[in-house]
C-alpha cells in the first residue's frame, strides 16, 4: 500500500512539474491588445489593386496575429450604410489549411465611420473591445492565436510578392461556370499554381473580386490573403463589399 501511495505521489509530481513547463494556452493567457487598423485601400501602400476613389471600401480591418496549428485571427468592422449609424463588428478565428472560420463573435456599436484610409483612433471600438475583453482574451487563447508584441504583422501589398528569393503572383476572378458564381484566386510560382474559390454567402450577384495583399505567418511559410467580394448594387448608393480570407501554403500543394 506504501509503495501505491509512493508511486502515485511521483506520478503527481511529475505531472506538475510537466505542466508546469508547458502552459495550459499557448502565451500564456496572452494580454490581446486592440489591433491596429490596416490601411490596405492606401494607394500609398497598394500597388495596382485598390484606388482611392469615392467607391472605395470603407471596412475596418484589424489583423490580430497567427498560431501555430495554422489560424488566423482577425477583426472586420463593416461601415455603416447610407443613413444608418451602427456599425456591425466581427471577430473572426479562421484555419488556413481548410479555409473555415473555426469560431467568430459579432457586436456593434453606434458611431463614426471606419476611415481606413486614415488610421485613426476610434474609442466606440475600444469601448466595444474593453467591454467583451474577457470573452475575447478566452476564446482567442483557446485557439493559441498570438498577437505580436509591436502589433505589427509582416504584411505584403499587392497582389504579387517575393518570398525566400522566389515569386508569388496572385489572380483573382468570378468563376462563372458553377452553380452559384464564386470568387476564384489564383496564385502562381515557379513550381506550379494552385486555385482556390471563396463561396459567397450573400444574397447578393458577385460582380468582381479585388485582392488587396497578403499576411506571412511567423510560424511557417504560409499566406493569408486579403480579399474583398464587390457585389452588384445600386449605382447610387455604395457597391456592397466583403472582406474575406483565403490560406495558401508556400510550399505545397502547387501543380
Amino acid at each position: 500500500m506504501l509503495r501505491f501511495i509512493l508511486l502515485l505521489a511521483t506520478f503527481y509530481l511529475t505531472a506538475v512539474s510537466l505542466l508546469a513547463q508547458q502552459p495550459l494556452y499557448v502565451g500564456e493567457m496572452q494580454h490581446y491588445r486592440l489591433p491596429k487598423l490596416l490601411a490596405y485601400n492606401n494607394p500609398k501602400n497598394i500597388e495596382g489593386t485598390a484606388t482611392a476613389d469615392k467607391n472605395a471600401s470603407q471596412n475596418g480591418f484589424y489583423p490580430i496575429g497567427f498560431s501555430r496549428d495554422y489560424r488566423f485571427a482577425y477583426l472586420i468592422d463593416y461601415a455603416a450604410t447610407v443613413g444608418c449609424d451602427t456599425h456591425h463588428v466581427e471577430l473572426v478565428v479562421q484555419n488556413l489549411v481548410f479555409n473555415e472560420v473555426v469560431w467568430s463573435w459579432r457586436g456593434h456599436y453606434y458611431g463614426v465611420p471606419s476611415a481606413q484610409t486614415k488610421p485613426v483612433k476610434n474609442d466606440h471600438l475600444a469601448a466595444l473591445w474593453d467591454g467583451r475583453y474577457t470573452k475575447i482574451r478566452r476564446s482567442l487563447s483557446e485557439y493559441h492565436i498570438h498577437q505580436p508584441e509591436d502589433s505589427e504583422l509582416l504584411w505584403l501589398a499587392g497582389g504579387n510578392f517575393k518570398r525566400k528569393e522566389q515569386l508569388f503572383t496572385l489572380k483573382s476572378g468570378v468563376e462563372t461556370s458553377k452553380k452559384q458564381p464564386a470568387a476564384k484566386i489564383t496564385m502562381s510560382c515557379a513550381k506550379g499554381s494552385r486555385v482556390l474559390y471563396i463561396k459567397n454567402n450573400t444574397e447578393y450577384e458577385l460582380d468582381k473580386v479585388q485582392i488587396h495583399g497578403s499576411f506571412i505567418s511567423e510560424y511557417d511559410e504560409r499566406a493569408a490573403v486579403l480579399v474583398e467580394l464587390i457585389f452588384k448594387g445600386d449605382t447610387v448608393l455604395q457597391p456592397k463589399r466583403q472582406l474575406r480570407m483565403v490560406g495558401f501554403d508556400l510550399i505545397n500543394n502547387f501543380e
